[in-house]
């Protein structure tokens, strides 16, 4: 554990080496400490726009793990946006906004090493679920400073986190900078309509943003099955394409790929819940279009990046081999 520690790890502050001062504190030659709390690093104390990640990924912990539901949706997500997982055999990895680790469970068994990061609390089930693999390492920290050495990984992917954060560009910078010369940076993030505010979930979130974390669960866990009810009806009366689109609720049927047919009624029904609350809940929403994350790319030293067909934007750059760090400045 402590070599492990020291070897993936340095201070968030200062950038220096860091090392283990007892089995419940990591410190750097600065003199700043941070915790380890059940075998996970807290290098920070959770922010509270990440509150309702960190519940949503331990009330459901493992029920999006292919390895647990026997099913591929996950491995085809990866695939499809970003290439298949065996193509990172070698390579150091970075999930950067891990949750419970679901794409790390994917990514794992061909990867030479493994680093996730979350904000929340949602790395005590990413730990959990990752148990098994002696590659990976979970860590408790920020987004926006980072514990790692710039220029440290391979291959980082960030998915269906940036738009989550409350400044979706610089997230972007903090983890572009992450990558070594001739590495790939690969991002997954919501894709912004011209009218994007006008959609119903943006509506419904004026209000379910408010709510108490205790009661905005059980709002999600009531309204979830009915609305997925109303939306199947209303796709029966005339225009009904139309009309479902007006229910704003996480519906497998239109998933690209075809989730739903893999898995059961009662898991279906969970992944229903889990995914709304993820749409209704959480405190940022910050959709983008495709040419301001192709821009960030381009600012950061990378290659024009290309995109994959998704439901969202997918896209993956490789860091072109003049591109270095100095003192937190790309140069």
């Amino acid at each position: 554990m402590s070599a492990s520690l020291t070897k993936h790890f340095c201070c968030p502050r200062c950038g220096a080496p860091l090392a283990v001062r007892s089995e419940e504190q990591l410190a750097c030659t600065a003199g700043h400490g941070f915790s380890i709390t059940r075998g996970i690093p807290r290098f920070v104390s959770e922010a509270q726009y990440a509150r309702t990640f960190g519940r949503q990924w331990n009330r459901w912990a493992a029920i999006q793990l292919d390895s647990c539901n026997r099913t591929n949706i996950f491995r085809e997500r990866f695939e499809r946006y970003f290439g298949p997982p065996e193509s990172l055999a070698g390579q150091r990895v970075l999930d950067a906004g891990c949750g419970a680790g679901a794409f790390i469970d994917v990514v794992a068994p061909h990867a030479d090493q493994v680093v996730g990061i979350d904000l929340s609390n949602a790395v005590d089930a990413a730990h959990r679920n990752s148990s098994h693999f002696r590659n990976v390492q979970i860590a408790q920290a920020d987004i926006f400073t980072p514990p790692l050495p710039p220029a440290s990984f391979d291959f980082v992917y960030c998915i269906g986190v940036l738009q989550h954060t409350p400044d979706p560009p610089r997230a972007f910078t903090s983890i572009a900078r992450l990558v070594k010369p001739g590495g790939r940076l690969a991002v997954w993030i919501y894709e912004r309509s011209r009218w994007e505010w006008l959609k119903p979930r943006h509506l419904l979130r004026v209000y379910t943003t408010r709510l108490k974390p205790d009661r905005a669960m059980r709002f999600v866990e009531w309204y979830a099955p009915r609305a997925l009810l109303l939306r199947h009806r209303l796709g029966n009366f005339p225009g009904g394409r139309f009309l479902r689109r007006a229910i704003p609720v996480a519906d497998l049927d239109d998933y690209v790929g075809a989730p739903a047919a893999q898995l059961s009624a009662a898991a279906r029904e969970e992944w229903c819940v889990m995914d709304t609350h993820d749409m209704l809940i959480t405190t940022y929403d910050r959709p983008q279009r495709p040419e301001a994350v192709a821009s960030w790319f381009r600012a950061e030293g990378f290659q024009e990046p290309e995109r994959a067909t998704s439901e969202a934007i997918a896209m993956v750059g490789e860091k072109t081999m003049g591109t270095s760090i100095r003192a937190g400045r790309r140069t």
